[in-house]
């Protein structure tokens, strides 16, 4: 096959997103594909960063604007007829498109070939907590791209019975982790901690409510006896036993998550409606053999007994619980081969191929009835 894979992303930052396309993509093309990426990018940046067949757009157009939004808003305006063209002149057998906000030309893009969209999020929950304007600039062309679109594919059953009423076929691939890329013992054994307190880490990003850096926080309060790093949001007051590293590069993340005891997950996805999730943190610390504490329902990790489930509407009355979870699972590491067998991108990737296919046939079906 001839995949395009056309995204919306900040193609030279250290993002999981970005880690996640990146690993997509390699799995597709070891299993003899043609693959090329199609990304307007909110940042330009050293290409030696990128593999060769990543395709990147931006504009400077407003770039010394402080706005984001505005940012992201004109760069799409003004690469959207170059995407067109690229993709058209690549001929994919089938479109892979991670959901963003409509632009000119778009449509026309996604019509080159079949395509098949990527829900991460319950979108219409997620808009409503920004701006009256960027809420409605995407609800503009929403309903454009879900019917212009063959199929999706959802990161959780939560999103997907959400797009079940489109009468589309959905497939259900959680996200993953690309386990290849650690060594045999690193994957097998971590060392294990010798702290002399628990260590707990939290890794954010700044400006999503969702994630839940303040129950971190309240957290960390709640729990005085232990220790908690917090990564990537910077805040102006935390209780002492909070220590804030700011932005990390994946190398340095990497050797601080070899001191943790516990990861934490996302503990604030009620603020978008939602309970079910698969975050990319988690997959990452999944890699280390982390045990975890997260506040929703995990697609794949449910029933692991390294993953404590708490209700953080009502903090304080999961405080035995997992102060108990924490002195039961500190200074061990799981082995990482369970969370392997379950999240590696070689098992998630290979469901993700088989369903491309379907829908190719799917789809030369239909034009030969037409």
């Amino acid at each position: 096959m001839k995949i395009a894979y056309v995204a919306e992303w900040d193609a030279f930052g250290n993002s999981g997103v970005l880690t996640k396309i990146q690993a997509q993509i390699t799995q597709w093309e070891k299993n003899g594909h043609e693959v090329k990426v199609f990304m307007i990018s909110s940042t330009s940046g050293d290409r030696k960063e990128l593999a060769d067949n990543f395709i990147v757009f931006f504009s400077n157009f407003m770039n010394k604007n402080k706005n984001g939004f505005v940012k992201k808003l004109f760069n799409r305006l003004f690469n959207g007829k170059k995407i067109f063209e690229s993709v058209g002149e690549f001929s994919p057998n089938i479109i892979y498109y991670r959901q963003n906000s409509w632009y000119p030309f778009l449509i026309k893009t996604l019509n080159i070939a079949p395509s098949i969209m990527e829900l991460n999020t319950d979108d219409l929950s997620e808009m409503r907590l920004f701006s009256f304007l960027k809420r409605n600039l995407y609800l503009l062309g929403r309903e454009k791209i879900i019917h212009t679109c063959s199929a999706f594919v959802s990161v959780s059953n939560e999103i997907a019975t959400l797009y079940q009423k489109y009468g589309k076929p959905i497939k259900i691939i959680s996200n993953g982790f690309d386990f290849s890329n650690f060594k045999t013992d690193k994957l097998v054994n971590f060392q294990k901690t010798d702290n002399y307190k628990p260590q707990l880490i939290f890794v954010g990003t700044p400006d999503m409510s969702w994630h839940g850096v303040d129950i971190y926080i309240k957290l960390a309060s709640l729990l005085p006896e232990f220790e908690f790093h917090l990564v990537g949001p910077v805040l102006q007051s935390t209780p002492t036993n909070v220590y804030q590293h700011g932005y990390l590069n994946q190398n340095k993340l990497y050797d601080l998550y070899k001191s943790i005891d516990i990861g934490v997950g996302t503990l604030a996805l009620f603020r978008k409606k939602m309970k079910e999730a698969s975050p990319l943190k988690t997959r990452e610390y999944a890699a280390f053999g982390l045990p975890m504490i997260v506040g929703y329902w995990d697609t794949d990790l449910h029933d692991f007994d390294s993953v404590l489930q708490i209700n953080t509407a009502t903090l304080e009355s999961e405080i035995n619980k997992t102060r108990k979870f924490i002195k039961i699972w500190s200074r061990k590491r799981v082995e990482v081969i369970r969370y392997s067998s379950i999240l590696d991108y070689r098992i998630k990737e290979e469901k993700r191929l088989i369903f491309f296919k379907q829908i190719i046939t799917n789809y030369a079906n239909q034009k030969n009835q037409s």
